[in-house]
């Protein structure tokens, strides 16, 4: 539980589930955002949920009249947040001056071009500024995967896995075979596809030359920083071998 109190006007908290929650609405936001760098309002629209959520557990403010970005008790909402982070004098106006431009360019939705993507990078700060506050004591595999990561299957086509991977940046992608997760990594497509006429096979055609066995893990354990290298590791559900999410070492910065 993070509690947090500002003066006597405003004290709010997270349960663990909302911090899961409202991290998991920014890292969403900040993909597409990656995706598209003149979309920075999907970002808006998490940081102002969680600017509501604030706003409704302060005191001595009318319910459902929040005022989004611009209201100055939310923008002291936020900097209280962020004191999580441990910020120098640096971070803080670094996080100011992002916050203040992300709440111009809501109020002018219609940037386009350099405008737009100058925004779009400010948005992204402040969104990994509160991701950061919002981390708290997270430990477990759970609170950092990406649930329902994208799998490749054994009948498909490499030209097919080839195309997933390129759409979505993906170094890898896990795959089920005879009831063992293993994953498909990039380097091993390509060198396999040097031959353009191996397009057209199966994965399942050269299975062993293309496969690596897979790190997994349940996904209430706590995570084992030791055993982290550049592969993903699987997240398989507390009871069976249901695969539910994929956690990268880049998912844990």
């Amino acid at each position: 539980m993070i509690e947090l109190e500002i003066a006597t006007v405003c004290k709010f908290c997270f349960s663990f589930r909302e911090r899961q929650y409202f991290r998991s609405q920014l890292k969403e936001a900040r993909v597409r955002t990656f995706k598209n760098a003149e979309d920075f309002d999907s970002i808006i629209y998490a940081v102002e949920k969680i600017g509501y959520f604030m706003w409704n557990q302060c005191e001595n403010v009318e319910r459902g009249r929040y005022s989004s970005l611009g209201n100055s008790l939310v923008k002291n909402c936020f900097e209280k947040l962020i004191e999580q982070n441990n910020l120098t004098a640096q971070g803080y106006d670094l996080f100011r001056n992002s916050y203040g431009i992300l709440r111009n360019g809501r109020n002018e939705m219609m940037h386009e071009g350099s405008t737009a993507r100058k925004t779009s990078a400010h948005a992204i700060q402040v969104s990994l500024f509160i991701e950061e506050a919002l981390r708290g004591q997270m430990k477990k595999y759970e609170d950092f995967m990406v649930a329902n990561p994208v799998c490749a299957e054994a009948w498909q086509p490499l030209r097919f896995i080839k195309q997933v991977m390129l759409e979505n940046s993906f170094s890898y992608l896990p795959v089920l075979h005879n009831n063992k997760w293993y994953i498909v990594a990039d380097y091993n497509i390509a060198k396999f596809l040097k031959d353009r006429n191996n397009q057209n096979k199966k994965l399942l055609d050269n299975f062993e030359e293309l496969t690596e066995e897979s790190t997994t893990a349940k996904q209430n354990q706590d995570i084992d920083y030791a055993s982290l290298n550049h592969k993903p590791i699987l997240i398989l559900s507390k009871e069976e071998n249901h695969l539910i999410g994929i956690v990268t070492p880049f998912d844990l910065l």
